[in-house]
């Protein structure tokens, strides 16, 4: 995103947004590890 906004995804939410916070442009990659990690697990992959 080029400046701060909300975005909606219909999809399951693997971590909370108060986990995340507020951000402008990419995650951070520790926090996209964490994303596709806890997606993994919530569908079954791990």
């Amino acid at each position: 995103m080029q400046k701060k906004c909300w975005v909606r995804v219909v999809a399951v939410q693997p971590m909370a947004k108060d986990d995340l916070g507020d951000y402008v442009g990419q995650l951070p990659a520790h926090l996209l590890e964490d994303i596709y990690f806890n997606f993994a697990e919530y569908t079954g992959q791990v």
